[in-house]
């Protein structure tokens, strides 16, 4: 009796160890091929994260160029200081580019200054900025001796005319302060 137990204890211990082998076997090949598909979803990302890296430089150059642009349409300090030798400007954009900015021109009867702020930031502020420049230099050359408040409410047709801001269904509302 004793022989038999021991021959089953022996079976068991045997099976066991076989068992724990062949899911050992298998656990390390799953672990392997888990490793590889990790390493080649690595390279991937890797990849994009360079592509992604590669594009951000790219856009960002560009919108550091605008900015050189956007900076060249605003009054200089030379010629504030001929104007108003005692003045300073403080404009901090929230973005490389932006909505807000300055615009000034001079008469034999008066000096006209704007200071504007248009709506949104970055890029589509940028834009509005550079549209309303020109809308500004546009109403000057159309009216040079027009009250200042005309000449705002010249400005601001013209700037609802240019975004088609006339159509009540238009969703968006777009302007400068």
């Amino acid at each position: 009796k004793s022989w038999f137990y021991i021959v089953i204890v022996s079976a068991l211990l045997i099976c066991a160890f076989i068992y724990v082998q062949v899911r050992e076997r298998k656990l390390k090949r799953e672990n392997l091929i888990l490793e590889k598909r990790v390493a080649e979803r690595t390279i991937i990302i890797s990849k994009q994260k360079d592509e992604i890296e590669r594009k951000n430089s790219v856009i960002i150059d560009s919108i550091e160029y605008a900015k050189n642009i956007q900076q060249s349409i605003l009054p200089t300090k030379g010629e504030l200081s001929q104007m108003f030798p005692k003045h300073f400007i403080l404009n901090k954009p929230k973005d490389i580019v932006s909505g807000d900015f300055y615009w000034m021109h001079e008469t034999p009867e008066r000096i006209l200054i704007a200071v504007a702020d248009c709506t949104g930031h970055g890029v589509p502020g940028a834009f509005m900025s550079f549209m309303g420049y020109n809308l500004l230099n546009e109403t000057i050359n159309e009216k040079p001796k027009a009250a200042p408040a005309e000449m705002l409410n010249m400005l601001n047709r013209k700037v609802l005319n240019s975004l088609k801001q006339h159509d009540t269904n238009t969703s968006a509302k777009y302007g400068m302060d």
